[in-house]
């Protein structure tokens, strides 16, 4: 998570993740990619989530699932 955020904060606009079929790709920066995990996190925080709980995801195959799982370990 740290380290993350040091990319975030010293290359904010490189590519973190490519999401998205060919030819429709979705390129999401690394200060994007800190930001939605962090407001994942929140969310997580506020509905009591907490450090040692299980969460289950089932989402089809995406970058949101790198986010997610960044989420969860916040």
């Amino acid at each position: 998570i740290e380290q993350l955020d040091r990319w975030a904060e010293d290359t904010p606009d490189r590519t973190a993740l490519i999401d998205g079929p060919q030819g429709e790709e979705r390129l999401l920066g690394f200060a994007d990619f800190a930001l939605d995990s962090r407001r994942l996190a929140s969310l997580f925080a506020a509905s009591g989530l907490q450090p040692g709980d299980g969460v289950v995801v089932m989402l089809p195959m995406s970058a949101m699932d790198s986010g997610l799982c960044l989420s969860v370990s916040m």
